[in-house]
């Protein structure tokens, strides 16, 4: 990233200017404890690609099933 926003604010902003379509995220709980839970994350695009990321929190679950959307479609 050759900024400091995030991968989920950098595709949000590239859906903005008409460059990518909306991307959808999907979280669901994967195990931990109440307290300390795991979350994984898909993020996915209309054109069917996706990825996934996990996290302690669903939001960093969704900020790295975006970096991992980025990396693995070499998006932009």
């Amino acid at each position: 990233m050759a900024d400091d926003k995030d991968d989920k604010t950098h595709l949000k902003e590239l859906h903005d200017r008409g460059v990518l379509g909306p991307v959808t995220y999907q979280e669901k709980r994967i195990g931990g404890t109440d307290h300390e839970p795991g979350w994984e994350a898909v993020a996915r695009l209309p054109d069917g690609r996706a990825a996934r990321g996990t996290g302690r929190s669903k939001v960093e679950a969704d900020l790295n099933a975006a970096a991992a959307l980025r990396q693995k479609h070499k998006l932009p």
